[in-house]
């Protein structure tokens, strides 16, 4: 799919963000190849986010407010309201090196046939900046299956990607279904049919968000639990093991929330040659002790 000339339409999606979606926003802005168009999704905060968006003072950037109704259907809405040739998505919290979309138009350049761009992420916790490790580890842009690339660390994150508008309308964007697991539900629909131009050149840095998912209540019924996915054909190999990957951790969740079936079902799904053996024991231990040590991972 050739698309010329590239217009780039960016989306940000805003729940509860009110510490981090000034920064996150003027990054934005100041990107060297700046943007036709930036906008922002206000998804139902209950804190100050929206008043810290009305301090960027920028003629490109609209704002709409919405129901809370979970970040697929933001990321959806939002890309609804794009003009431009291609979407490039921004979390709240996350923010950009002021030379990432330049990154991506060179990468568009280089495969204007393809359709979803990617570069690499640095992650910054408690003031430490730790830096993703692919198994594709090449400045150097280069088509790459998904799931080959992504067996340390995905390729592709909400924040990180960019995909032509097209493209992107015609899949249905984002799983409303799910707010957990939804972005990886994504990239195997992506990864199944469509290379991925990927660098891991790091221009996206990700933000531990005091709200964040990762510290909120469980609840599982907003989790991809990929059960579409149990029966796909595919020559494809690293598929099968990305997958039980995600059911391993899925399986995780819910046996530190108590949900002893679904555990069960998501155990009998994996295939043990994908599982190292440390993740076997993990598997087996009690749930207090999964909790514990967590916790003292996240203290390390």
């Amino acid at each position: 799919m050739k698309i010329n000339p590239v217009v780039f339409s960016v989306v940000i999606t805003v729940y509860n963000k009110e510490k981090y979606i000034y920064e996150s926003l003027k990054s934005t802005c100041a990107q060297l190849l700046k943007p036709a168009e930036i906008i922002v999704v206000n998804d139902g905060s209950t804190d100050d986010s929206l008043q810290e968006i009305t301090k960027v003072n920028d003629a490109r950037i609209r704002v709409f407010t919405i129901e809370n109704k979970g970040v697929s259907n933001a990321r959806n809405f939002g890309a609804k309201q794009t003009k431009g040739t291609h979407i490039a998505f921004l979390d709240g919290d996350d923010l950009w090196l002021e030379n990432h979309l330049e990154e991506i138009h060179k990468m568009i350049c280089l495969f204007p046939e393809e359709s979803i761009y990617a570069l690499g992420t640095s992650y910054e916790k408690e003031e430490k900046l730790i830096e993703h490790v692919y198994a594709v580890s090449n400045d150097q842009a280069k088509r790459v299956d998904y799931f080959n690339a992504s067996l340390h660390h995905s390729i592709l994150h909400p924040s990180s990607f960019v995909v032509v508008a097209e493209l992107y309308s015609q899949l249905g964007g984002f799983d409303i279904r799910y707010t957990n697991y939804e972005d990886v539900e994504f990239w195997f629909r992506l990864g199944l049919k469509y290379p991925i131009v990927f660098s891991s050149k790091r221009t996206v840095l990700l933000r531990a968000a005091e709200n964040s998912l990762s510290k909120n209540k469980v609840c599982l019924n907003s989790y991809c639990f990929f059960e579409d996915y149990d029966h796909v054909q595919t020559n494809n190999k690293a598929f099968y093991r990305i997958l039980d990957l995600n059911r391993y951790s899925l399986a995780l969740i819910c046996k530190e929330n108590k949900k002893r079936e679904k555990f069960k079902i998501l155990c009998a799904k994996i295939d043990g040659k994908h599982l190292s053996f440390r993740k076997k024991i993990f598997l087996k231990l009690p749930s207090f002790v999964i909790t514990g040590l967590k916790k003292i991972k996240e203290k390390l």
